[in-house]
């Protein structure tokens, strides 16, 4: 995909095919992602019934998980649609993330993208032992990479943070205020945005503009396939 950009005669084109991959995988794992969404929006709708179930069987756990069950199959959800979609992109990070960190070491991503002053960085091919050594190192009052490419760097994990915060409350529904499973689920959620911010540190800033540009399609087609899946509720 770079080799194609180059071709067509344009320059520093590893941001845009970063960004063109990442499109290309959300094209593909859209019918995945459209089940994900269907089905977390039917759950959504049968809250107030799942709710009734719960507190009508109380006292006999079997009986309720098969009024559960039922419930699911009457309104034909299925509670682990969203699995599989987080489980396709798993090795597709990975494979990415090697790509990015081999390149950087090779020196070959050393180019700038938007505010970046270079995709390679912060990291610049260290390893994972002395990725962070760009906030560690100072001399006296200014950091190894100079403020203003310091603080560029910097504005990645702060945008990833936002990016991914808001894209989990478009994403997953609200928790069962009378199920305690389901209320430590969510407060553990709190804290992934801040755990993959700092994840973002000590790798190549191109796979922080992965996240990014990953954060605002997720985030946009599912705005869009919920409005699809509401519209056609209200049509039936």
């Amino acid at each position: 995909m770079h080799e194609t950009l180059e071709g067509a005669g344009l320059q520093n084109t590893y941001g845009l095919s970063i960004i063109a991959f990442t499109v290309l995988v959300k094209l593909v794992t859209l019918p995945l992602n459209y089940k994900q969404i269907e089905s977390t929006t039917k759950m959504q709708a049968i809250q107030p019934k799942m709710k009734e179930i719960q507190a009508k069987y109380k006292s006999d756990p079997t009986l309720q998980q098969q009024k559960m069950a039922q419930l699911y199959s009457d309104n034909n959800v299925n509670p682990l649609a969203g699995c599989l979609p987080a489980l396709v992109q798993i090795p597709i990070f990975i494979s990415l993330y090697r790509a990015l960190t081999n390149l950087a070491a090779a020196n070959e991503l050393n180019e700038p993208f938007l505010w970046l002053p270079n995709l390679e960085g912060p990291t610049y091919g260290a390893g994972p032992a002395d990725g962070m050594n760009w906030l560690k190192q100072w001399e006296g009052f200014t950091p190894s990479l100079g403020w203003h490419d310091t603080i560029a760097f910097l504005t990645v994990p702060l945008i990833l943070i936002v990016s991914q915060s808001i894209s989990q409350q478009i994403l997953q529904p609200a928790a069962n205020k009378d199920d305690p499973n389901a209320q430590q689920s969510q407060a553990i959620l709190k804290f992934l945005p801040f755990m993959v911010g700092y994840f973002s540190l000590n790798v190549p800033s191109g796979l922080g503009v992965y996240w990014i540009a990953n954060n605002l399609i997720t985030t946009l087609t599912t705005v869009a396939v919920r409005a699809v899946i509401q519209g056609k509720e209200e049509e039936a």
